[in-house]
């Protein structure tokens, strides 16, 4: 079975292309975090996908520099001759598409609550209105 998940954000704006057989599809780059880190530094895969169709008008339309993204579909991995020399394309082939909203960056950090935060403090054998 070649299936592939991978969530993780634009690293541009998709762009929207014409097959050779007139078909529209749309490209683009994920950035995704490994879950670990060496030497202190996030790893970062960068994963070329293309996605065909309604969804790659739904992409084109909503995808941005930033935005997040669930991709689910095929590796596809496509080899090709240049100037002699063997050359390796890998990429998901998508069948499912899913956008969320840019990291937005906050310049002020959150409030914390007071420490009263609207809760009363009980003691034991202090009658509640619950059992």
């Amino acid at each position: 079975m070649n299936c592939i998940i991978l969530t993780g954000n634009l690293t541009a704006k998709p762009e929207q292309r014409t097959s050779s057989n007139g078909k529209s599809h749309t490209t683009f780059t994920i950035a995704v975090k490994r879950e670990y880190a060496r030497d202190g530094m996030q790893n970062v895969d960068f994963i070329p996908c293309i996605v065909w169709g309604k969804t790659a008008d739904y992409v084109m339309n909503y995808g941005d520099k930033g935005s997040r993204a669930t991709v689910r579909g095929a590796l596809n991995i496509s080899s090709y001759k240049k100037d002699g020399e063997t050359k390796y394309l890998t990429q998901v082939n998508c069948d499912k598409v899913e956008l969320g909203m840019k990291k937005q960056e906050s310049t002020s950090p959150l409030a914390q609550p007071d420490n009263g935060g609207g809760f009363t403090e009980v003691e034991p054998g202090d009658d509640l209105p619950f059992d």
